[in-house]
């Protein structure tokens, strides 16, 4: 998800066209969509105690948020100094590093822990 994500990413800054920057926008979405179910399922796998999840995804949210605030305001600052394909350069090239960085950790990450029957996945579910 994430090195489809970086390449989605340029790719977008890249194109001249509005058909282009449609095209990488879905391809963008599609490169997310893994990444955001990945996320919520390795909260799920970690946080399993009465409410840990709960704030742990809260504070998840929060934080994506903070980048919904924050970014363009600094996507208009690489913008302004660096030109059309500076903010999305810099975002690939974090979407790389994060890639590196993570690649390492494969077997720290509690992947194989993410199932159904997490008390997480059954407290979300009760109304």
């Amino acid at each position: 998800g994430l090195l489809l994500l970086a390449v989605s990413t340029l790719g977008f800054g890249l194109s001249r066209s509005v058909l282009g920057w449609l095209a990488w926008r879905c391809v963008q979405g599609a490169a997310t969509a893994p990444i955001y179910t990945s996320v919520n399922c390795i909260l799920a796998a970690t946080f399993r105690g009465p409410g840990e999840f709960e704030q742990a995804n809260s504070w998840q949210t929060t934080a994506a948020y903070m980048g919904y605030t924050v970014g363009p305001i600094f996507g208009g600052f690489l913008f302004q100094f660096g030109g059309f394909l500076a903010p999305f350069a810099l975002s690939a090239i974090c979407h790389l590093l994060f890639v590196l960085l993570t690649d390492g950790l494969g077997d720290t990450l509690p992947y194989d822990k993410c199932d159904s029957d997490s008390p997480s996945a059954s407290s979300t579910s009760a109304t």
